[in-house]
Order: C-alpha cells, then sequence, then structure tokens
C-alpha cells in the first residue's frame, strides 16, 4: 500500500544536508559516535524512524476514515480542523483522528478544542433540529479513555469499535498491514543500502579529516549556525571625465550557506555617476569580482570576510590609477537572517 511506497520515496530523495540539518548532533557525540560509518547509518535510521511513524500514522487516519464510511456513512469532514464525521446511536459524531495518544503540544490541544466548539457553533446555526454533537478525539493505537469535558478520548481498541460497531476490528487489521510486507521490505532494503554507501561517501568528503576523523564543529554548524549577514561597503572617488564625477562602489556580502555548510563571500563592484538623484539604474556593474565558498571554522569567518574586502579595494585602485587616494569604507554589519533566509546563499546584488 501507500506506506511501502512513500517509505521507498522518502530514502531515494534522502540528501546528506537535509538529515543532517533535522538532526541533534550533540546527541552522536554525546553517544560516543566516532566513525563515518556509525554517524551515517545513526542519522538515517533517526530519520527513517520518524519518517515511518508518520507515514503509518496517515495511512491509519486514512484507513479510519474509509472503514467508517462503509460501517456508518462516515465521511471526510468538510468543518475546519475535523477529519471525519458520523451518525450513529442517534448522534453526529465529530472526530480528530491521530495515530497514537501522545500527539500534541499544549497549543495544538487547545487549537483541536477551538476546532470542536467553532463545529459545533456552525452545526447549530445551520441546523434548525441538529442531533446530539459528541467530538471525539480518536487515536489508531493506546489504551486511553477519557472525558476531557470539551471532547472524548478514544485510543486503541475502543476508538475502532466505535467507528466500526466491531470490538476485534483493532485485532483483524494486522493481517492485512503486512499483506506482501517481505516482498516490499526487501526492496526497500536494497534503496537503504544504496542511500547509505552514497551519503557515506559524501559525509567522508564534506565532513572528515584525511585521516577520517569527524570534523564536529561543521557537523554542528549544519544544525545550528545562525543565519548572519555581513555586508559591507566602499567607494573610490574617481576624477572627472568630460566634465562628470564618477565612483567606483564595492559592495560585499558575506554569509553561511546551510546547503553547502560553507561561508560565502561575494564582492561585486559598479561604477555610478556622482550627482544627485542618480538611480540605481545608471550603475554599471564591472566583471571583476570574488564569489568564494570557504570551509573555515566559524570564529575566523568574520576575519576572512575583512581581508577579502580589504584586498579587493586595494586591486581595484591599483587598477584606476587616476583615482583620488580618498577611500570611503564602512563598517561591516552584522544582521541576523529570518530563518531559512541563508539557504541559496544568493545576493540581492
Amino acid at each position: 500500500h501507500r506506506f511501502h511506497t512513500s517509505r521507498l520515496e522518502s530514502i531515494r530523495d534522502l540528501k546528506l544536508v537535509d538529515v543532517l540539518s533535522r538532526k541533534n548532533p550533540y546527541l552522536s557525540r554525546v553517544k560516543g559516535i566516532l566513525t563515518l560509518e556509525e554517524f551515517v547509518r545513526a542519522i538515517v535510521d533517526a530519520h527513517l524512524s520518524s519518517q515511518e511513524e508518520g507515514l503509518l500514522g496517515t495511512f491509519l487516519e486514512q484507513l479510519a476514515i474509509y472503514i467508517s464510511g462503509h460501517r456508518f456513512g462516515g465521511r471526510k469532514s468538510g468543518i475546519k480542523g475535523i477529519d471525519l464525521e458520523f451518525n450513529r446511536d442517534d448522534s453526529l459524531y465529530l472526530a480528530v483522528v491521530k495515530s497514537g495518544p501522545n500527539w500534541g503540544n499544549d497549543d495544538q490541544i487547545r487549537r483541536m478544542v477551538d476546532n470542536f466548539k467553532e463545529a459545533k457553533r456552525t452545526l447549530r446555526t445551520n441546523v434548525a433540529t441538529s442531533p446530539k454533537v459528541i467530538c471525539v478525539n480518536g487515536c489508531c493505537y493506546g489504551q486511553t479513555y477519557s472525558d476531557a469535558g470539551d471532547y472524548i478520548k478514544i485510543c486503541g481498541q475502543k476508538f475502532w469499535e466505535l467507528i466500526t460497531g466491531d470490538p476485534d476490528f483493532y485485532v483483524r487489521i494486522v493481517e492485512p498491514l503486512g499483506h506482501r510486507a517481505k516482498e516490499k521490505n526487501e526492496a526497500f532494503y536494497k534503496e537503504y543500502a544504496k542511500a547509505v554507501t552514497l551519503l557515506t561517501r559524501d559525509f567522508d568528503a564534506e565532513f572528515c579529516d584525511k585521516d577520517g576523523t569527524l570534523r564536529w564543529e561543521k557537523i554542528v554548524r549544519i544544525s545550528s549556525c545562525a543565519p548572519v549577514l555581513l555586508e559591507r561597503t566602499a567607494a573610490i572617488h574617481v576624477l572627472e571625465e568630460k566634465g562628470r564625477k564618477f565612483n567606483l562602489n564595492i559592495a560585499a556580502v558575506g554569509k553561511y550557506v546551510t546547503t553547502s555548510g560553507r561561508f560565502r563571500i561575494r564582492i561585486r563592484s559598479f561604477v555610478q555617476e556622482q550627482k544627485s538623484g542618480a538611480s540605481k539604474r545608471s550603475r554599471k556593474w564591472l566583471p571583476n569580482k570574488v564569489d568564494e565558498l570557504l570551509d573555515i571554522p566559524s570564529n575566523r569567518f568574520t576575519s576572512e570576510f575583512e581581508m577579502r574586502v580589504e584586498d579587493f579595494i586595494a586591486k581595484c585602485r591599483t587598477a584606476i590609477p587616476k583615482a583620488t587616494t580618498r577611500v570611503k569604507r564602512s563598517s561591516t554589519r552584522e544582521r541576523n537572517l529570518p530563518s531559512g533566509g541563508e539557504k541559496n546563499g544568493s545576493s540581492s546584488q
């Protein structure tokens, strides 16, 4: 079924940086992982475990809606935040279906309760003789049965019995779930072996020293480095040419690039006329530029950035012998980027 197909797609599409950026590197360090093979298998297995839980949960939720449809005319609800609605014993049941009992934090629970309350208000408004409405948080496994006032939480056997009328249904679905599982798992483990081999190769190239030692500073940086942007500008005043004055402007940007695990420095220059109201369209970008990806420790990035900017300024002045000696430099400005703003490594220049 769809679970096996989705699991195969998940392992085939796996990217090293994506897995590293979502996993806790400190846990791997505390567990004493020393070799790249151990590390790669640990992060791949952790990724798959969380993926499989979600995939199976989605499948069971869809199964609950399907089975209820056959037994009690259940249907996917059109009400915001409600998964399933069905009529039974002269009552209308509104259900939010989850895989297991420990599915949400306090905010998510409050949001579910608000959706139940809003659904009840909507139904009372739209239906003159509305049936009794019972709100249910149904969980596909577990043993919880509790009345929270605004809703009832029902898990495992009692939930499946509620939506099917069959007290043994929770046991009877086990056999169909295993249909062709061996065959499907064999295909999956072939892809798993391929993925581990490819990711181990990539990890060795990017996150290990030549002697095989793991580069923990860089591994931690992938998941936790703040998306900070360094910016700096400079202007070299150029002598008049046919009565017009021009500046050679230098724009430099440095940032951490999540997709490569490196720091990127881009420096470009453009000529712009010195006159009031000169538009950006009057800029003429020059071919000389710097675009480097640096694999360096975090604490060296600012100094490397400063050094390259100063070197670029010096080269520009050398290339323009008639430029005035005055160079107007701005200080390096550092600012935080919103989450995800550093991912593509692009610049607005």
